[in-house]
């Protein structure tokens, strides 16, 4: 097995950041999700699990082969980059 970051390999990697995407896929964070409308609801009720299935396929991305950390490495910026957007609406929600 690849061995991954700290020391884990990246399958572990892959299984732990699904097991929290798909955790987040149905228990909704935070509560004003049903609350809110149009693309407010949408990237509070699905990008922090669009977060960790980004990091899960840039994990397995890793474990597959050492070649394809240029497109691993893109995968995890989108993951960031959805995990921002999260976090942005959150706080522009509850302002």
């Amino acid at each position: 097995m690849t061995e991954g970051f700290w020391g884990v390999p990246w399958l572990v990697w892959t299984a732990l950041a699904a097991v929290v995407g798909a955790l987040f896929t149905v228990f909704q964070i935070p509560a004003q999700t049903a609350h809110t409308v149009g693309i407010t609801h949408f990237v509070l009720r699905w990008f922090h699990s669009i977060t960790w299935f980004l990091l899960a396929l840039s994990f397995l991305l890793r474990a597959v082969s050492p070649r394809l950390s240029g497109v691993a490495d893109v995968l995890a910026l989108a993951g960031l980059a959805a995990y921002v957007g999260f976090w942005v609406t959150i706080l522009r929600t509850n302002g």
